[in-house]
């Protein structure tokens, strides 16, 4: 009889458990709420939720100027034992781009409470109120501007999409698919160039029969999106960028 109390106390306990993760399981299920779907959303809502100034602990200068302008106040969140912060900050460092560290409390994270992503390292670009996660991103975004200076960050991060997902617990994920994309000025340059023409092909469409039918100019023929073309780089470039990538992963 002990050993039928036995099996009858483990039974018990594992349908006990199976209940209760089942009722977890269906717990989280369900579509993302709206501000978490919407990256510009999630974005500033995070952004508008931390508190300012932020509580720097310490302020990086060099001597020499940066290897390329660098307009932008940069605050990075970081660990300092963190080697995902140290890759960042390695990359700062060599390019002498001056930034703020703010060091965050591995136990309580009161310093990212603000930021739905909740993983160091974390960037804002200070002037643009942006952030910027993961350190691959974060490096590759940065680049991606030091290779085009004349382009904003906001327009920079286009290129670089944020996907949100919700596990079974509940716990928000973050994936950046182009996180290791550099992105060249001239391929930026067509981008541009190819949004106006769509642009102007749907306020073409958008124009009713009758304004198209007494209109005195000539109908416009369809505006067909170009092909984005690479640009040409010398064995050099091609070398320092396959050591760039590699440097990244």
């Amino acid at each position: 009889r002990r050993y039928h109390y036995y099996l009858l106390s483990i039974a018990t306990g594992a349908l006990i458990g199976t209940i209760y993760a089942l009722r977890q399981v269906r717990k989280h299920e369900g579509v993302l709420p709206e501000y978490v779907s919407n990256p510009e959303i999630l974005e500033r809502k995070a952004m508008d939720a931390r508190p300012l100034p932020p509580p720097v602990t310490k302020h990086i200068e060099f001597d020499a100027p940066p290897r390329v302008n660098f307009p932008y106040r940069l605050t990075l969140y970081q660990y300092v034992t963190c080697p995902f912060c140290c890759k960042v900050r390695a990359y700062l460092n060599y390019n002498r781009i001056p930034y703020d560290i703010v060091e965050v409390n591995s136990v309580m994270h009161t310093e990212t409470k603000w930021s739905l992503y909740d993983r160091v390292p974390i960037v804002v670009i200070e002037n643009e109120h942006i952030q910027l996660n993961d350190s691959s991103m974060i490096v590759s975004a940065i680049e991606s501007y030091l290779r085009q200076p004349t382009k904003t960050f906001k327009n920079i991060m286009k290129s670089y999409k944020t996907i949100v997902e919700k596990n079974q617990k509940g716990k928000l994920f973050f994936t950046y698919p182009n996180k290791y994309l550099i992105v060249e000025s001239s391929i930026t340059d067509q981008l541009e160039v190819i949004e106006k023409e769509e642009k102007s092909v749907i306020n073409n469409e958008s124009k009713s029969f009758f304004a198209r039918w007494f209109s005195k100019s000539s109908p416009q023929p369809e505006i067909k999106p170009k092909q984005i073309l690479q640009k040409k780089h010398s064995n050099e470039d091609n070398q320092f960028e396959r050591q760039w990538r590699e440097w990244v992963d």
